[in-house]
């Protein structure tokens, strides 16, 4: 299982003592001192964290860490909020589009607000 990495110092301190997982997923920009904190804390033997949270480490924590035979790999986790329509609709609303139906027509037969479709095709260049 993997812990995920979240919330105030104090908050990620008590789950990682409380943890017996090797895996970190980093859901947030964290410090040396933190990372020197939560290894001495947890046998820690691999580290993920998205492209962005990867290049605000430190560079020298990463160094220590990769020493320290800890495997730190980069994810594609995705941050935010997650999307309310499936890919499956979104394909639908462009195969619909290339099909010659008005944004209207999408929006009433897919029961979509004209805002969300406009918004899609607008994001696709459509």
């Amino acid at each position: 299982m993997v812990l995920e990495i979240r919330g105030s110092n104090r908050q990620v301190l008590a789950a990682v003592e409380k943890t017996q997982d090797s895996e970190l997923l980093l859901k947030r920009k964290v410090s040396a001192v933190l990372l020197a904190q939560i290894m001495q804390k947890a046998a820690v033997t691999r580290l993920a964290c998205s492209p962005a949270i990867y290049e605000s480490l430190p560079k020298s924590a990463v160094s220590a860490l990769e020493q320290m035979g800890v495997e730190i790999t980069v994810e594609g986790v995705k941050r935010g909020r997650p999307n309310m329509h499936a890919n499956e609709r979104l394909e639908m609303i462009y195969e619909m589009r290339g099909q010659g139906f008005a944004a209207g027509e999408i929006s009433s037969k897919l029961g979509l607000p004209l805002r969300t479709v406009y918004y899609h095709l607008r994001k696709k260049g459509l």
